[in-house]
């Protein structure tokens, strides 16, 4: 590997975790999975020489999902260098999404500064401790929150309060940004991503 991070040691716990989750495991993007990636705000944040590592991977023809999880990396300006930044991403595509395009994350001060000059930030009234600590951004407001705030999603959200969330059509993902997890908090991942899943898909 070419960063202290993502060692030998971290690889190997990665392959371990993908076998017990009976997922497919790829060191690296040799799929070019990154290339789904290019609409959703994690990626298109400043940086360059983007790339991913420690894939693990399920596809489930029958259902038309793929569910990977993987460490993305990317490079910031820091001085007279670059720094490498490091997020572990929960990503589903599935047929039985359809997501409005919607971005959630942990709202800070600076947030709710822009809330009240007027940014948005679409407020769920029935659940004031969930909409009080998330930022929630989409193009169809009324969209989302037909399909988003439910007293299901505000309540996982609720309880988990680091995952940053966005969807769009048939794709969804999750993390906590700028945090490499630790294999154990990336099993927690996976099934908050699967959980999630459950809640938003469409009825049968």
């Amino acid at each position: 590997m070419f960063s202290s991070k993502l060692t030998a040691s971290r690889t190997d716990s990665m392959r371990s975790l993908a076998h017990k989750l009976e997922f497919e495991f790829l060191e690296d993007d040799v799929y070019s999975d990154i290339s789904l990636l290019k609409t959703f705000h994690f990626y298109k944040q400043f940086g360059s020489s983007r790339s991913i590592h420690n894939v693990a991977r399920r596809v489930d023809p029958l259902l038309n999902s793929t569910l990977l999880t993987f460490d993305y990396t990317w490079k910031v300006p820091a001085g007279n260098h670059r720094k490498r930044r490091y997020q572990t991403v929960f990503f589903i595509q599935a047929k039985d999404l359809a997501l409005p395009d919607f971005y959630m994350t942990p709202e800070t001060f600076f947030d709710r500064v822009g809330a009240w000059l007027g940014m948005q930030d679409i407020d769920y009234v029935e659940d004031k401790p969930f909409s009080d600590h998330n930022l929630l951004k989409g193009e169809d407001e009324e969209l989302v929150r037909q399909l988003l705030l439910t007293p299901q999603f505000a309540r996982m959200f609720r309880s988990n309060k680091e995952w940053t969330v966005e969807g769009l059509g048939y794709y969804l993902v999750i993390y906590k940004r700028r945090k490499l997890l630790a294999p154990a908090e990336v099993a927690t991942l996976v099934k908050l991503g699967l959980d999630l899943y459950s809640v938003l898909r469409e009825p049968e």
